[in-house]
């Protein structure tokens, strides 16, 4: 879809992100529902990569298929001063009517075509409201009994069960990102029809997993397109092995899935 623009600006010709791998990562994580993490991807890459039209457009398509009008306004609105510096109006008052679409609160003032641009003026601003509510996820506060045995053996202190949920309402990403974002060292339960197996965390930092005879890498890939089950997060107060070593969760996910969807493509071929 972007075969057809260029984007001029010499920061991004010699830039060391590559560009089209962000996207087809974000298009990854998104093809097994991890939004949030998609977004995340696409926002650290034009933050630091501002005036990449590519990295906007995508990330401006993301938040409107997504539901994320906010979101999308502003990168419309971003990617409409940067056709403005390129001399492009028609495109830049393109933007500016999406980013009023998305956010009827904004006034928006489109550039004349007659008029040179560094003669003209926009303001695209958002009146003083609350700040938005953050997505809840639904979850269930539980206070089971711990479970004798398991790993790790080296436990003396009662463990402590935080969260039970149900994976048809919430996805096994989404409990992931629970963990990573509140640093917790623990044990992720998940008992499915097909599978049951553990995920270790150590302050919310992927390090083992386990299914059967199956352990780190192997055992992790068999929760990715894991629909339905339950699962519970006890806290531990050690730490585990690290059993799985990525630069971060981000990375160890877009990995996995690279290898699922490679599987599937040789399975299609064979």
């Amino acid at each position: 879809m972007f075969g057809d623009r260029t984007n001029p600006f010499d920061d991004n010709k010699s830039s060391s992100i590559d560009i089209e791998g962000v996207m087809l990562d974000a298009d990854l994580l998104l093809k097994y529902r991890f939004v949030e993490r998609a977004i995340a991807t696409l926002e650290k890459a034009v933050a630091a990569y501002p005036k990449n039209i590519e990295l906007r457009d995508k990330l401006l398509e993301v938040c409107a298929d997504y539901n994320l009008p906010e979101k999308a306004a502003e990168q419309a609105v971003a990617l409409s001063q940067l056709y403005v510096e390129l001399g492009d109006l028609e495109r830049a008052n393109e933007n500016l009517s999406k980013a009023k679409g998305f956010n009827p609160n904004l006034t928006i003032n489109l550039y004349p075509h007659q008029t040179e641009a560094s003669r003209m003026s926009m303001s695209a601003t958002r009146p003083q409201t609350s700040r938005p509510i953050p997505r809840q996820i639904p979850y269930a506060i539980s206070r089971l009994q711990p479970q004798t045995g398991g790993y790790p053996s080296v436990q003396k202190e009662k463990p402590v069960k935080v969260l039970t949920g149900d994976l048809v309402i919430i996805t096994i990403f989404d409990v992931i990102q629970m963990v990573e974002n509140s640093r917790i060292t623990g044990i992720l339960q998940i008992t499915s029809p097909t599978i049951e197996g553990r995920i270790y965390f150590n302050y919310g930092q992927v390090a083992d997993a386990q299914v059967g005879e199956l352990r780190s890498n192997a055992a992790f890939r068999s929760f990715v397109e894991l629909e339905e089950g339950r699962f519970e997060l006890e806290k531990s107060p050690v730490e585990f092995k690290q059993n799985i070593t990525a630069p971060n969760n981000t990375n160890l996910i877009l990995d996995v899935l690279r290898e699922v969807d490679e599987a599937k493509r040789d399975k299609m071929m064979g």
